[in-house]
Order: structure tokens, then sequence, then C-alpha cells
């Protein structure tokens, strides 16, 4: 029954997160990505809906990697609120010693981190693949020039 109420959750999350991308997607970057405390009332935490990274990065051009940059980041930040939802929910479950929900809760918890390495992973590989394309070192590497320079 929880699935069946998750899926819809997440139903619901792709529609809202279409809808927001299209009215996000002229905004500027807030410089304070901190998620926003989770909702006490809140009973069950939605998985967030996990983005496609599809992008060849040697023909990539800068505004489709900057859009793929902005759209892990919102992802990333979804994680954080999700997680951050889950807290109170495993804590709540190893004080009364449901060993069970614990164990549950945990999996959601690191299926999360698992999943926001996989994002994170795949977009680093698509960022050096169009850094290398356009002439520049790898991300964090300087060249001997630019040491010098």
């Amino acid at each position: 029954m929880w699935k069946h109420r998750v899926a819809g959750g997440l139903l619901a999350l792709v529609l809202i997160t279409g809808t927001a991308l299209a009215a996000d997607k002229d905004s500027k970057d807030k410089k304070d990505d901190k998620p926003p405390p989770p909702d006490p009332t809140m009973t069950e935490c939605i998985v967030p809906f996990r983005p496609a990274i599809e992008l060849d990065g040697r023909t990539a051009t800068e505004d489709q990697m900057l859009a793929l940059a902005k759209r892990v980041k919102r992802y990333q930040a979804q994680l954080a609120t999700y997680r951050a939802c889950l807290d109170p929910q495993m804590n709540a479950a190893k004080d009364s010693g449901d060993t069970a929900k614990d164990s549950e809760i945990v999996q959601q918890y690191n299926d999360s981190v698992n999943s926001e390495t996989e994002v994170v992973d795949a977009y680093n590989k698509i960022l050096a693949q169009h850094r290398a394309a356009q002439g520049l070192p790898p991300e964090g590497k300087t060249t001997k020039s630019a040491k010098n320079g």
C-alpha cells in the first residue's frame, strides 16, 4: 500500500516538477541551495524524480551544459529535502525499536545517496567530454602555462 502512495506521489511530483522546470527555465540560480526544513505534518517523503543525464558532451553547447548542471543541482537539493524528511522517521523507528521500519528507511536513504552518486558521476563524465572537446583541461586541473601565467 505504501508503494502505491509513493508511486502516486511520484507521478504528482513529475507533473509538478515539469511545470516548475518550465517556469524556472529563465530564472537565475539562487545562491542559497539549502533545502527547506521538512514539514512536521508530513508523514510520507516523496522520492524526487531522477533527471535524465543524456547528453553528448563532445557536441553539447554551453547552454546545454549549463542546463544539465542546473538539473543536477536541483536534483541534489531535492534529495537533500527528501533525506531531511526521512531523518525524523528514522529516529522515530529507532526510538520505538521498530527495526524493520528502521531498516526500510535506512535503505531508502542509502538508495537516494546511490542515485545521487550515479547522476553526479554521469554528469562528470559528460563534463569531461565537453571540456576535452573544447580543448580545456579536466575540471580542477591546470596546465603549466596557466600556473606560470
